[in-house]
């Protein structure tokens, strides 16, 4: 994502999971982002990989009684 002012956003992964009771779980995975609090700099890639993201979103404890 990038803004016109501070913070900028590195790459990052999005997950959404929309419940059948309407609830809503949302995971986003960063590499950080550079502004003028920033702890350092971006990371090379996001700490997750897009597997390792998407498994606990379909995990069936998750999924189950909806």
């Amino acid at each position: 994502m990038n803004y016109d002012g501070t913070p900028r956003w590195g790459s990052e992964i999005v997950a959404r999971l929309t419940l059948k009771d309407g609830g809503l779980l949302a995971v986003r995975d960063s590499t950080g982002f550079t502004s003028d609090r920033s702890q350092g700099p971006l990371l090379n890639s996001t700490p997750l990989t897009r597997a390792q993201l998407r498994a606990p979103m379909l995990s069936p404890d998750l999924l189950a009684k909806q």
